[in-house]
């Protein structure tokens, strides 16, 4: 009211429209909240696996090539020792064909070793004490890329094709 007792004109409906503001200000701020929480428990916590340097590629490396190009790969139970290999060879099943993996520290030695080098013969177990590993029958094929050298003893064209696209794709 004014001094003369008459009330202004719009004070009274400026009251209600101010708060009719801040309740729809509120409002926003309430839903931006919720979407940014919701958003943000979405994201997976799991940060991605750590990636090998190129040309020191472990096991975890080739597993990973292998299934990437969509072979069903399991770890096998024996090794093999070759005749012809300065490292021994660890045991993959790929698509149910055996795969011995052989790892190496320097590329240059993969290099070296595998230059020429017969699937077959890879695949005969060092001689020495007590039993060799014994080698199921099949076709060998041979892949070699960065540090890695592999042997697939079996399988069809079609696995050994993914099979070397994943060995050759390593860094």
């Amino acid at each position: 009211m004014g001094d003369d007792g008459r009330q202004r004109p719009g004070r009274g409906r400026g009251g209600i429209g101010s708060t009719l503001l801040m309740a729809a200000a509120a409002l926003v701020l309430l839903g931006v909240g919720f979407v940014y929480l919701r958003d943000r428990n979405d994201t997976d916590p799991t940060p991605p696996p750590p990636t090998s340097p190129p040309g020191h590629n472990e096991m975890r490396d080739i597993v990973q090539a292998l299934r990437d190009q969509g072979l069903e790969v399991n770890y096998g139970q024996r090794g093999l020792t070759s005749a012809l290999l300065s490292v021994p060879g660890q045991p993959l099943t790929v698509d149910g064909a055996p795969l011995y993996v052989f790892v190496y520290r320097e590329v240059a030695k993969r290099e070296q070793e595998s230059a020429g080098a017969d699937p077959a013969e890879i695949l005969r177990p060092r001689s020495g004490p007590g039993p060799g590993t014994p080698v199921p029958p099949g076709e060998p094929h041979l892949a070699a890329g960065s540090n890695v050298l592999v042997v697939l003893n079996g399988g069809d064209d079609e696995t050994a094709a993914k099979v070397e696209r994943a060995i050759a794709g390593l860094p």
